[in-house]
């Protein structure tokens, strides 16, 4: 992996000011479930309120998990709907073992900084590639960081599971911590967010098209870069403004 030429503390900015003040993700699958209803940040808040408990119950770690499901956005739906061949969700799956120890194994393991522990977490049914480092992330106190469709997009993979095929986690947070070393940042989750919010600017998550009605160009070049290796077209106006 090749570090992305980006102004990190740039779209660092641009994370807090704009997505993080945007409203945590609900829908009726969810509301069941938890009903959070406030920013992302606001979320992030209540999330570590529950993470920084020493003594955790069973009751805890399901709000925990509900929580950063709303706060991971959309795609988190699938998890409290029952699928076709399915009687029950994977949110009440997560409550019976063998899921439920190994959600706590990852517990444990992220609250070392052992990056084993998205591996423990994937082993869940129903936590895949994209969520595995958001339940990493928040239970070791943003050590570690997510691997989504806009993180692999910027690195130049089409998705996750194309990113992790090619390296591992550790390869991954090695690359991540280099970055906020380089860039004289806090933490980890800070490269993670500033990579996050110049995806967001340009590109769809599928990472398939620029985004319409673009009025940022700050690092356009590597975006246009990112365009070529997926084969997205250029609009013209990107193309003027190098």
């Amino acid at each position: 992996m090749e570090t992305p030429a980006l102004d990190y503390n740039y779209w660092l900015n641009g994370w807090n000011n704009a997505i993080g003040n945007a409203t945590a993700y609900s829908n009726i699958n969810i509301i069941p479930w938890s009903n959070f209803q406030g920013t992302l940040l606001q979320c992030e808040a209540e999330i570590s309120s529950i993470t920084n408990i020493e003594n955790l119950s069973d009751a805890d770690i399901f709000r925990a998990i509900d929580l950063i499901n709303q706060w991971g956005g959309k795609t988190s739906r699938m998890f409290y709907a029952i699928r076709q061949n399915q009687t029950i969700s994977y949110r009440e799956l997560v409550m019976q073992n063998p899921n439920l120890n190994y959600y706590k194994e990852g517990i444990e393991l992220s609250r070392e900084n052992n990056y084993d522990a998205v591996n423990s977490f994937l082993r869940v049914a129903g936590i895949g590639p994209s969520f595995m480092g958001k339940h990493a992330a928040f239970w070791s106190s943003f050590n570690m960081v997510i691997i989504d469709n806009k993180i692999a997009g910027t690195l130049g993979f089409k998705n996750p599971n194309r990113l992790l095929s090619n390296h591992n986690y550790e390869e991954f947070m090695n690359l991540i911590n280099n970055i906020k070393t380089e860039n004289n940042l806090n933490n980890p989750v800070h490269v993670e967010r500033g990579i996050f919010s110049f995806h967001n600017n340009y590109f769809d998550n599928e990472n398939t098209k620029f985004k319409s009605n673009i009025n940022d160009f700050t690092d356009l070049e590597y975006a246009i870069y990112l365009a070529e290796i997926f084969n997205i077209a250029v609009p013209q106006y990107l193309r003027d403004r190098l």
